[in-house]
């Protein structure tokens, strides 16, 4: 049977996450903000947090923006490069806006609710929307703009009518997204792979829609389109696309098109369509069907294909060699007092290296192995495929969420006075180096909260169920669980005690 941490236990662990390692594991991160509309986070707003990142930023920052509906204008410069922004869930956490082009005052551009012309971006688990929605009366409004160099996007949604998602300039991976509009809703002069994406077209205008409109304006321009393994459905007839420059380019690859593609499949718009390279390829569903497809339509050579979908030009998120060796350096970290835990990790990997366990059987191990350390796990799952991906207990999860909310609520509160902030780390620092017990550790939090009793009450939620400090405080103590959190408490403060806080 599993044992269960305690609130105290997974308090310390989401301490450990918070203040001492802000590193993603496909990505060195160097600081973590938090964003909670409820006043818990370090700020607000989305774009308040990436007001505070510096031009000219080298590092990854990631922003974690907590569920729930923000309606804003979110703009990340061109000298804000890599920031990675991160919700709970595309259906959880989403930036909203109702922008139109047609009012007087915006331009398509302008009309956007999210703006990134920075290089090096990553978004999961958000969703951009565009709540504008003139019946009849259409208009461009942008969900979504993306004008730099090497943005990803992994999970999320972009909701919106005309030009939903404007893919403007640069190499872009879109995977396990879902894109939703009605006319021209993918549009831009971008170089972009979107790999098991759903595009779903909507209903509400008259007539017949259009997934896509690209760009490409030369020849020799390496701009284009692909649709990889996508699913296309929706709930109105479309077209797969017409061509907003006269050399626009969009594949659809190996995916299925539900019974709502014109018999056509591609429009020409004010173009003749020779100059184009629109083309469908190894894809199946009703709406595949070539009978009725215009002559135009291009064929592709394998070699062709193979350059045009391949991910390792515009993904900056590919696992590497450096990858792997940063996972194994912070694996011998966070267990350098338990070499036992290690070594058992290491011969998982022999194992697995010598075939001697598959990789379902590598994920089970891994999260019983790693089960104190859920941001041990979230980086495992950068090495698996997307199948054998390690899904945490959610109730786990929100009681790890809790304990961040809670550890960033107090960096909140005393921002202006650093004393208590590190008092309070300090206290955790000594606690089992010292021989501490809890009742110490409760006693010397109550001194440092003395007029702060909201967080000393806040506290004793994190306690041991138990323990005499729980038992008598005027807050419900949390639920009971297994009591011996003895030595996972002992390692995470033997960890804190290396930081030199």
């Amino acid at each position: 049977m599993e044992l269960q941490a305690s609130p105290f236990a997974r308090f310390l662990i989401a301490f450990l996450f918070v203040v001492l390692f802000h590193q993603l594991f496909a990505l060195d991160v160097s600081e973590h903000i938090y964003v909670s509309s409820d006043g818990y986070g370090n700020f607000k707003s989305i774009q308040e947090a990436i007001d505070s990142i510096p031009e000219g930023n080298s590092q990854w920052i990631r922003i974690h923006v907590e569920k729930g509906a923000y309606r804003e204008k979110v703009t990340i410069p061109k000298y804000k490069e890599y920031i990675m922004l991160e919700g709970e869930g595309s259906d959880q956490t989403w930036i909203e806006y109702g922008d139109y082009a047609n009012d007087g005052i915006h331009t398509t551009e302008s009309s956007t609710t999210f703006s990134c012309y920075a290089d090096n971006f990553m978004a999961r688990d958000i969703s951009f929307k565009n709540t504008f929605n003139g019946g009849q009366s259409m208009s461009q409004a942008v969900a979504a703009l993306v004008a730099g160099d090497k943005s990803s996007f992994y999970r999320c949604s972009f909701f919106g009518i005309q030009d939903t998602l404007c893919d403007l300039s640069g190499r872009h991976y879109y995977k396990d997204c879902y894109i939703e509009g009605a006319i021209d809703f993918i549009f831009g002069q971008g170089q972009s792979i979107f790999e098991r994406c759903t595009i779903s077209t909507t209903s509400g205008v008259q007539g017949v829609g259009y997934i896509t409109a690209h760009g490409r304006d030369s020849k020799h321009d390496w701009s284009g389109f692909v649709f990889k393994s996508c699913n296309i459905t929706g709930s109105a007839q479309t077209y797969l696309g017409r061509p907003w420059r006269p050399y626009a380019r969009v594949i659809f690859y190996e995916s299925y098109m539900a019974n709502i593609i014109a018999p056509e499949g591609w429009d020409t718009w004010q173009y003749d369509g020779w100059d184009t390279t629109f083309a469908e390829i190894k894809c199946r569903g009703p709406g595949a069907k070539r009978k009725g497809r215009v002559n135009w339509m291009k064929m592709l050579t394998d070699k062709a294909l193979k350059h045009y979908t391949r991910t390792r030009s515009v993904s900056n998120t590919k696992m590497t060699t450096k990858d792997a060796l940063n996972y194994l350096t912070k694996v011998r970290q966070i267990y350098q007092y338990q070499e036992g835990k290690y070594a058992e990790f290491l011969t998982l990997m022999t194992d697995f290296k010598k075939e001697r366990i598959d990789t379902e059987g590598v994920a089970e191990r891994v999260k019983e192995l790693f089960k104190e350390n859920p941001d041990l796990i979230l980086g495992f799952n950068s090495f698996l495929p997307p199948k054998y991906e390690i899904k945490l207990d959610e109730k786990k999860n929100v009681e790890f969420k809790d304990a961040m909310k809670f550890v960033n609520k107090i960096k909140n509160r005393f921002q202006h006075d650093v004393h208590v902030y590190n008092s309070f780390l300090a206290i955790l620092n000594n606690y089992k180096k010292d021989n501490n017990t809890i009742q110490d550790i409760y006693r010397e939090v109550a001194v440092l909260f003395e007029n702060h009793l909201d967080l000393l009450d806040e506290f004793a939620q994190f306690l041991p169920a138990d323990s005499p400090v729980a038992r008598h405080q005027h807050t419900p103590p949390a639920k009971v669980v297994h009591q011996d959190d003895d030595s996972e408490i002992s390692l995470l403060v033997h960890l804190f005690s290396q930081t030199g806080l």
